[in-house]
């Protein structure tokens, strides 16, 4: 959920009011005089003995935007909603907000040292910047930039200063640019090192137009879901955890100590809101006053009596709530992340309950997390071994300087891209369909083999949907799978666990985005078989919306569940803020083979259809492309006076003539293609496998199902002696008499006689 911030309402409403004293400077310095003396505050100096003869805006927004304490800004800003009636609510916190540095927060010199046009330049810059956040034309642009510039030029207006002024009175449409938010730009890591490589250069005095190009930039990563923020506000508030937390870095004391912790059940002890540690035994309760190791050992014999790890469980118990101190380092790796903390309470005994923390996990302290989600691949073979240990608490003082090593170094992370320009003339989402043997899988690989080119086959997948095909199976679930685990005498056991296990589309999925993230992007096909023989809305669910494609990558996103997002976090080796929603990706391929005339398959929706692309295979397309060895071949059918020597090709076309006439009269869909008998089989120099294959393909389909409701008619000439037509009667019959078992229609064709 994105964070809120209260202030922002206030701001802007109270920016619109101070406009309107754009030509009334006078009344407006009364009022700020008002102000003061309503909250009972020194009015700070703004002009020499404050005898104030003008004031821009930004400075009035400095008044109580700079280094006061709380309750004086609080008072500040009631005053202000009595004085210039803001109906918005006075906000009663201030996160992400910048402040200036009360030694320098006019935004004007005093006196002589003023030129002439310095406030009236700072009013325009005002009333252009609020008017270009409503109507951001060029016209408007131009007029704000001209402003820009000049309030720039005014002795001590720094980038900071003008940034942060735009920033308070429309936070929803210009970047702060402090210290703290250019380092957090630029240094934290938190951005892909290809888009911080084309900001413009961080620089004390900006122009117009790098500032501009920057903003642009950072506002066209949030838009386009590539940036973990939601807006400004959350951007700016992010840099100053960031600040603090780099700040916190410098006062780690050299002699604090590093302890390593698992915690295997659920818990939240990486959530913003509540930052912790926590280990279990809480049928121990709290453990505050007992006074040394002997009195906890007593302790736990009575509740956990013959316990085979028991002095291992105490000198872990002890050490979490005892021998640890704040200032102490923390070390929590959860399967592929390590995340780095500094203890900041004594042990606690919590016994609130938490959504999504197990109820044992009482015994905790609380923490800030230095640095969280770092990569298992960053740190060293040594290390990652210490972290496997099996034990709940134990010491990393050995790893020292690793340790710290990590929590300064900020390498930039490659970001996820969606669009990744590769180009292909095949479209993305396909479905080819046609009637039975007419070389549907036969083009999707060969076009698959042109695609791929030289790639690997891990780039591709195939799989074949059936009645009972799920969306659990083609995307995935969360369901048990066998582990190993350390028991007390650290001795592997196998153990249950449970963990999203991928489908077919989410492996493919994961891989196009693993290219996407690289300088070379790759194609990758997932080919589905038979699409329409499982239930084609159930099995994409939520999915089906990704289908629909603009400029090859899905036009809506759709939000991961909270296992999708653990799962592809951990395979993309990105933080989970990242993956909130996904896409297919340009260089993922979703091609499919459909067969409509098939018995049992499953309707598909308009919706569903519109998001692919059908081609279509006509009944004979399969024979541009086929050996001449198939179309010529000829097998010895029948017996005696029965036997003919016939091509397959000939066969088929006769049957499909037959059944297309006026009195069968069956669609072309259900007619017989080329290669309704496999390829393999029509290659085969002896004829009893193409006779087998015939039998059991071709007259068991026309049986059960193209000719069903006239079988009789069809297979007139196989009656048995009591006028009966079976399946294994049409056998014998066509053993002996080959194609002569069929109506005239077929068998004079063989006979060059026509009807």
């Amino acid at each position: 959920m994105a964070k809120e911030f209260e202030w922002v309402d206030f701001y802007k409403e109270f920016a619109g009011k101070l406009l309107e004293y754009k030509n009334k400077r006078n009344e407006l310095i009364e009022k700020v005089k008002k102000i003061f003396e309503m909250s009972n505050i020194n009015l700070p100096e703004l002009e020499r003995d404050n005898n104030i003869i003008d004031i821009d805006p930004f400075t009035v927004f400095g008044l109580f935007n700079k280094k006061i304490t709380q309750n004086n800004r609080i008072k500040l800003l009631n005053a202000i909603s009595k004085e210039f009636d803001i109906k918005a609510k006075v906000p009663l916190s201030f996160d992400g907000i910048p402040v200036l540095d009360p030694r320098n927060s006019t935004y004007y010199r005093n006196g002589e040292k003023r030129a002439e046009n310095d406030i009236q330049n700072l009013w325009e810059l005002f009333d252009s910047a609020l008017e270009y956040a409503v109507n951001p034309d060029l016209e408007n642009k131009k007029r704000v930039s001209t402003f820009f510039d000049l309030a720039l030029e005014i002795k001590n207006n720094a980038k900071s200063k003008i940034t942060m002024g735009l920033y308070w009175i429309a936070p929803d449409f210009y970047i702060n640019l402090d210290s703290c938010n250019t380092e957090f730009l630029y240094s934290s890591g938190e951005f892909p090192s290809d888009f911080v490589e084309s900001l413009p250069k961080p620089r004390n005095k900006i122009t117009s137009n790098d500032y501009f190009d920057l903003l642009e930039k950072i506002m066209g990563l949030i838009k386009n879901g590539n940036s973990k923020y939601n807006n400004l506000q959350e951007l700016s508030y992010a840099a100053w955890l960031f600040s603090k937390k780099q700040d916190d870095l410098k006062v780690v004391d050299e002699t604090s100590k590093i302890y390593g912790i698992h915690m295997t059940d659920r818990n939240t002890a990486l959530s913003d809101d509540n930052p912790h540690i926590c280990i279990g035994w809480s049928k121990l309760g709290d453990l505050s006053e007992i006074a040394d190791k002997k009195e906890l050992e007593n302790l736990y014999d009575e509740n956990y009596p013959n316990d085979k790890g028991k002095a291992q469980d105490i000198g872990q118990l002890y050490a979490f709530s005892k021998e640890m101190k704040e200032g102490d380092l923390i070390v929590y790796s959860d399967k592929q992340k390590v995340h780095i903390g500094k203890i900041t309470s004594d042990y606690i005994f919590d016994e609130n309950e938490y959504e999504g923390q197990t109820p044992n996990y009482k015994n905790a302290r609380e923490v800030t997390w230095l640095k969280k989600n770092i990569d298992i691949s960053q740190v060293s073979k040594d290390l990652k071994k210490s972290l496997s240990v099996p034990r709940t608490i134990w010491s990393l003082n050995s790893y020292r300087d690793e340790l710290l090593s990590l929590l300064t170094d900020n390498k930039s992370v490659p970001s996820l891209k969606y669009k990744t320009g590769l180009f292909s003339p095949y479209k993305r989402n396909r479905i080819i369909f046609g009637a039975p043997g007419t070389g549907k899988s036969y083009i999707l690989e060969k076009e698959k083999k042109e695609l791929l080119g030289s790639y690997s086959e891990d780039n591709f997948e195939r799989v074949t949907f059936h009645p009972e095909y799920s969306y659990a199976n083609f995307v995935g679930t969360y369901k048990p799978t066998m582990a190993y685990s350390k028991n007390s005498s650290s001795e592997d056991e196998k153990v249950i666990t449970y963990k999203f296990v991928p489908g077919p589309f989410m492996r493919v999925l994961v891989k196009a985005l693993k290219s996407g993230m690289t300088d070379n992007p790759e194609p990758f096909v997932l080919v589905i078989e038979e699409i329409n023989r499982a239930n084609p809305a159930a099995v994409f669910g939520d999915i089906f919306q990704l289908l629909d494609r603009k400029e090859n990558v899905s036009e809506y996103a759709i939000s991961a569940s909270e296992d999708m997002r653990s799962y592809l976090a951990e395979e993309l080796e990105v933080d989970e803020s990242k993956i909130q929603s996904i896409q297919i990706p340009d260089n993922m391929f979703i091609w499919a083979t459909m067969n409509s005339a098939d018995q049992g398959v499953f309707p598909m929706d308009t919706a569903f259809k519109r998001r692919w692309n059908f081609t279509y295979l006509g009944i004979d397309a399969a024979e541009d492309s086929c050996e001449e060895k198939i179309k010529n071949r000829k097998y010895n059918l029948g017996n005696g006076e029965y036997a003919k020597s016939v091509t397959w090709n000939e066969l088929r076309k006769a049957i499909n003539d037959e059944l297309s006439s006026s009195f069968y009269n069956i669609n072309e869909d259900k007619l017989l293609g080329l290669y309704f008998i496999e390829e393999a089989v029509l290659k085969n120099e002896n004829d009893n496998e193409f006779i087998e294959a015939f039998k059991n393909k071709v007259l068991m389909y026309l049986f059960e199902d193209a000719v069903k409701q006239k079988r009789t008619t069809f297979f007139d000439k196989t009656k048995n002696a009591k006028g009966a037509i079976r399946y294994s009667d049409i056998c014998r019959s066509f053993d002996e008499k080959g194609v002569f078992i069929f109506p005239d229609g077929i068998s004079n064709v063989f006979n060059g006689v026509d009807e």
